[in-house]
């Protein structure tokens, strides 16, 4: 029987974050050791634009009042700062869903060794790694860095395709989060996106915010599963959304994924 060991699983993280932590965080520490330089200079890179007050915060980190402050305080003094790992720190829609300690000690294992989580500071860790409380996003423009998800392609990209080599990929990243990543397809067993549809009146409407819930269930449930991840993809209920043949494109064209469509019902 085929393991789900093969499995590769990329997420965003989430604007929502654990407070709080234990040790300090060493950016070369995790899955990822050598993007330690890269992830230290984008930490400098932060203090310093917050420090010398060039840009408007609040326009920097989308957010005001009590959680700007927050993130100001904290993104000031990130080497050091204390950790969680991923699945604790992130506390978004995607990561409810996924309830990572609600998974057998199995289905954990597999996702340490399978979940990879894009983010503007670290560019990409493991869901087990630790992670400092922060703020920042991929499509913002950050001082000498320009535009954080460009910065991170070339550097992160590398590391990343080397760990998805023969792997059964399934891409769960918005745009914004895709730009950082150059994939190499040739390299993989398959890449897959997911995408998510309602239907009603007749109509298919793709959906932003139900998207993550099902997607985070959909994740959970892989690792749960120990049959081939393509069997797996379409034997899933994602919280009511069902895999749909008649628009997922499961032979895409050479460096193209496929495409695999959930329908959530009237």
């Amino acid at each position: 029987m085929e393991s789900t060991e093969e499995l590769a699983m990329l997420l965003p993280p989430s604007e929502g974050k654990a407070r709080g932590g234990e040790g300090s965080w060493d950016p070369a520490s995790g899955t990822f050791s050598e993007l330690g330089p890269d992830r230290r200079r984008v930490a400098d890179e932060l203090a310093s634009v917050l420090m010398a007050g060039d840009y408007d915060p609040g326009r920097l980190f989308g957010v005001g009042g009590p959680t700007l402050a927050h993130a100001i305080e904290t993104d000031m003094h990130l080497i050091g700062s204390p950790v969680m790992a991923a699945h604790d720190r992130y506390t978004g829609v995607v990561y409810d869903h996924l309830d990572w300690h609600g998974l057998s000690v199995g289905a954990r294992e597999r996702g340490t060794r399978s979940i990879y989580v894009f983010s503007g500071l670290l560019g990409v860790s493991g869901i087990s790694d630790p992670v400092p409380d922060y703020r920042l996003k991929m499509s913002v423009t950050l001082g000498g860095l320009g535009n954080v998800a460009r910065w991170w392609r070339d550097r992160m990209s590398p590391a990343l395709n080397d760990r998805l080599e023969g792997r059964f990929v399934i891409d769960g990243l918005p745009g914004e989060h895709a730009r950082a990543w150059s994939p190499e397809p040739e390299r993989y067993r398959a890449w897959v996106q997911l995408r998510f549809e309602r239907e009603s009146g007749g109509r298919r409407r793709v959906v932003g915010h139900d998207a993550k819930a099902a997607k985070g269930s959909l994740m959970a449930q892989l690792l749960e599963s120990d049959g081939p991840p393509e069997k797996a993809l379409l034997d899933v209920d994602a919280e009511g959304y069902l895999f749909d043949w008649t628009s997922s494109v499961l032979e895409p064209e050479p460096g193209r994924p496929a495409v695999y469509v959930y329908v959530r019902p009237e």
